[in-house]
C-alpha cells in the first residue's frame, strides 16, 4: 500500500544570526565527512573478526558457567551435602545462564548479554569461594573469569573489573568474620600470586592486541576512504552498501532490523546543471549532503548515487522513524539558500522498511519505487511503502 505525504509543512528558514549551511563547501560537507572514517572502521573486516571472536567467547563462557554449576552440584552430591540450599543455588544459576543465552539469541545484543553473563558468573564463583568444600579448587576457577573480562571489556575495562573481583574475593577470604571454607595459607597465597600474574599478562596482551587492531582498522579505513567515498560530498558511494553494509547487517540482523530505507533525489537536478552549471550543481550536492548528515543519526549510512540521488539506511529504524527523517531532510533542503539557484531547490523521497532478514537490498528497491511516485506527484514530497 502506498501513501503520499504531501508537502504541507512550512519550510524552515535560517534564524537571524545563524550561518547558512550553503556557504562554504568545506564547512558544508563537514558532518558527512566526519562520519565516514568512523563507519569505515565499524564496517571493516577487523570489526567482523572481532565480533566473531567475542561471540565465540560468549558461548564458551555460557558452557563454562554451566560446567561450574554441574561440577559444584556433583561435588556436593558426592560428599552427601546436596541439600535444598545447594539445589536452589545451582537451579537459580542455571536459569539465569539460560535466560542470558536466550536474550542473546533473541536480541543479538552481544555487549549487553556479555555484561549480564559476566555478573552471573562472578556471583557464582564468589558463591563457590564462600561455600568451600571443593578442596581449594574453586579458587582457581577465578582464572577463566578474569580472562573473560579482558576479552569482553578490553584492557582497561578488564583490569578494572578484574581488580574489583580480585579484591572482593581475597579480602573476604582473609577477613575472619566472613564464614567460608577453611583455606590454608598456601592455597590462598598460591592462587593469589598465580591470578595476579594472570591479570598482568592478560592486560598487556589485550592492550597490545587492541593497539594492533586499531592501527589495522585505521590503515584499512585510509585505504578505502578514497575508493568508497564520493569526492564531491564526502558521503559513501553505493559500492559501500554491497561490499560492507549488507554483509555485516546479515551477521547482525536482529540488532540492525528493522532497517529504514530512504532514497531521495534533488528535484529537477538535471535542470539545475543545465541552467546554472556543474559548479553550482556540485555546491547543491554538498549542501544537500550536509543537510542529510545533520538530520540523521551517526549510525545511519548515507550514499550518493547518480543524478542528485542519495540513499540513507537507518539501523533499527521503524517506518515512523524513517518517515520523520525523510520529512526533516525535505524541510532542511527547502530552507537552503544557494548562490546561483534563485528559485531554490526541493527534494523528493521514497521510504520503505526492511523488517525481515535478507530484505536489505529489497527495501532500497521499494524505496526507489516510492521515490518515483513522489516525483510523479509533483516532487517536494515523501512517499512511503507500507507493505
Amino acid at each position: 500500500m502506498e501513501r503520499t505525504i504531501l508537502n504541507q509543512a512550512p519550510a524552515e528558514t535560517p534564524q537571524q544570526g545563524e550561518e547558512n549551511p550553503a556557504h562554504g563547501s568545506a564547512v558544508v560537507a563537514a558532518p558527512a565527512y566526519a562520519r565516514v572514517s568512523v563507519l569505515l572502521r565499524r564496517y571493516s573486516d577487523a570489526s567482523l573478526a572481532e565480533r566473531h571472536r567475542r561471540s565465540l567467547v560468549f558461548y564458551a563462557s555460557v558452557l563454562f558457567a554451566g560446567l561450574i554449576l554441574a561440577g559444584f552440584t556433583y561435588a556436593k552430591y558426592a560428599i552427601g551435602a546436596l541439600d535444598l540450599t545447594v539445589l536452589l543455588f545451582s537451579g537459580g544459576g542455571g536459569v539465569a545462564i539460560l535466560a542470558t543465552l536466550g536474550y542473546e539469541l533473541l536480541r543479538r545484543n552481544l555487549p549487553r548479554s556479555a555484561v549480564y553473563l559476566g555478573g552471573i558468573v562472578a556471583v557464582l564463583l564468589v558463591g563457590l569461594m564462600y561455600a568451600g568444600d571443593l578442596h581449594g579448587f574453586e579458587l582457581y576457577l577465578l582464572a577463566p573469569l578474569l580472562c573473560w573480562q579482558f576479552v569482553l571489556l578490553g584492557a582497561f575495562g578488564g583490569m578494572l573489573i578484574a581488580v574489583a573481583i580480585f579484591a572482593v574475593v581475597y579480602i573476604g577470604l582473609l577477613w575472619p568474620a566472613i564464614p567460608g571454607a577453611d583455606y590454608t595459607v598456601v592455597e590462598v597465597v598460591g592462587s593469589c600470586v598465580l591470578l595476579a600474574l594472570l591479570v598482568v599478562i592478560n592486560f598487556f596482551s589485550e592492550y597490545a592486541r587492541q593497539r594492533a587492531q586499531e592501527e589495522a582498522a585505521s590503515k584499512h579505513a585510509d585505504r578505502l576512504q578514497g575508493s568508497l567515498t564520493d569526492p564531491v560530498t564526502g558521503v559513501f558511494k553505493p559500492a559501500f552498501l554491497n561490499d560492507y553494509v549488507y554483509p555485516l547487517a546479515k551477521l547482525a540482523e536482529k540488532s540492525a532490523l528493522p532497517m529504514g530505507c530512504i532514497v531521495c533525489q534533488i528535484d529537477d537536478y538535471s535542470g539545475i546543471v543545465q541552467r546554472s552549471g556543474e559548479a553550482v550543481a556540485e555546491d547543491a550536492l554538498r549542501s544537500v549532503a550536509a543537510v542529510i548528515a545533520a538530520k540523521t543519526e551517526n549510525d545511519d549510512v548515507i550514499c550518493r548515487g547518480d543524478d542528485g540521488t542519495f540513499t540513507v539506511l537507518c539501523q533499527r529504524g521503524t517506518m515512523e522513524v524513517a518517515r520523520r527523517r525523510a520529512e526533516d531532510i525535505r524541510q532542511g533542503v527547502e530552507a537552503l539558500v544557494l548562490s546561483g539557484v534563485d528559485e531554490g531547490i526541493t527534494i523528493s523521497s521514497g521510504v520503505a522498511v526492511a523488517a525481515r532478514p535478507g530484505e536489505f537490498s529489497a527495501g532500497v528497491t521499494r524505496a526507489s519505487s516510492s521515490l518515483s511516485l513522489a516525483q510523479q506527484n509533483g516532487g517536494a514530497n515523501v512517499v512511503y511503502c507500507q507493505s
